[in-house]
């Protein structure tokens, strides 16, 4: 339950930031995100911080799907059904391999709680593919038209 109070207060409230600051908002939660999973890593033995931490976690992990939504709508002008059937299906398999490599890590012996390092991990992995695409936006801004025309 106080993972679904999280996520729905991080769903509505990470789609009005969203709204407001895209990139500001996608950065700051997936930072955010990976610090509260690797703080639950660290922290497991603590009944008070797994109650905070389960709400952060259900925050951060679903404040991202409003702006993440937006930014690939935003780059699929032509096929935004396609683009959004995409997105979701990228959730879904982002699903399917936490879960698997989950369970490699415990299956190799790294115990209960290393599910919480393989999100933190996928969430800092996250955020450096989601640096790398905003750093190819503003290089592909300040490319000037006529380069692209001799480029073709």
């Amino acid at each position: 339950m106080l993972f679904g109070v999280g996520l729905f207060a991080g769903n509505l409230l990470g789609g009005r930031w969203a709204d407001r600051a895209l990139t500001r908002t996608l950065v700051g939660f997936a930072l955010a995100l990976g610090v509260v999973l690797v703080a639950f890593a660290l922290l497991t033995d603590s009944k008070v911080a797994a109650v905070a931490l389960l709400v952060a976690m259900g925050f951060f992990g679903f404040g991202t799907v409003p702006g993440l939504q937006m930014r690939v709508l935003n780059h699929a002008a032509h096929a935004p059904t396609m683009a959004s059937s995409a997105n979701i299906a990228a959730f879904n398999l982002g699903n399917f391999l936490g879960v698997w490599v989950s369970g490699l890590a415990i299956s190799a012996g790294f115990g209960w709680g290393s599910p919480l390092w393989v999100g933190a991990s996928f969430a800092f992995a996250g955020l450096a593919v989601l640096g790398l695409a905003v750093r190819a936006e503003r290089a592909d801004r300040r490319t000037p038209a006529a380069e692209l025309v001799t480029a073709a």
